[in-house]
């Protein structure tokens, strides 16, 4: 499972979901996406199913927690070859993916990442705007700036560093302002720096 830093009893709950459909559609061995919901009282319930990796690099990210390449089993299932995958894996370590984005529209200055981060946490690095680049708010994943693929000691870190993202990532951009001048009554483009904190969907694993 991926996605899921819930306790053990929570990762039960919806191992067994899963499975309950799995049996009872005859599904067979593959790669699959779901979506799921958790209440306050800890109740699972199931959104979505799809027959996919998941995007996002969540299966780089996976890979990285349990050595198993989904991708590899995706074409193994595609032309009806056996997957051979541990009854029982247990994630070594805390991994994640990170999606940047903006809070905003407007033209991209810079992404700055903490250097000590991107020595330590980094593993992979997807961006996929440079500066000069027209960007978004977050609307959708269409609008996502890049996946940053990290890995971190504990599980305690992660959840910290994502909750205080602020603290190692910016989106520095400027956006362009049309006021009134005073002085010449007309429009005028004024263009202004911010930079944008807290930056970033995330989703993690951990052993």
């Amino acid at each position: 499972m991926y996605g899921c830093a819930a306790a053990y009893g929570v990762q039960d709950k919806i191992h067994a979901t899963i499975q309950r459909l799995l049996t009872l559609l005859g599904m067979r061995t593959s790669t699959y996406n779901f979506d799921m919901r958790i209440d306050k009282d800890y109740n699972v319930y199931l959104m979505e199913v799809a027959p996919r990796d998941g995007g996002n690099y969540i299966p780089q990210a996976i890979r990285y927690a349990t050595g198993i390449d989904l991708v590899e089993c995706s074409v193994k299932a595609a032309m009806g070859e056996k997957i051979e995958i541990p009854e029982h894996i247990q994630p070594q370590g805390c991994w994640a993916y990170y999606a940047v984005h903006s809070l905003k529209d407007g033209i991209l200055k810079q992404v700055v990442i903490d250097p000590e981060v991107e020595r330590n946490h980094l593993v992979e690095n997807h961006l996929i705007v440079k500066p000069g680049d027209e960007i978004h708010s977050f609307i959708g994943a269409n609008s996502t700036l890049g996946i940053l693929v990290m890995k971190f000691d504990s599980l305690e870190q992660m959840l910290d560093m994502i909750e205080n993202a602020d603290r190692w990532i910016q989106i520095e951009y400027s956006m362009t302002e049309n006021y009134i001048s005073e002085n010449k009554g007309g429009v005028k483009n004024n263009y202004i720096t911010f930079i944008q904190f807290r930056s970033a969907l995330v989703y993690g694993t951990s052993g």
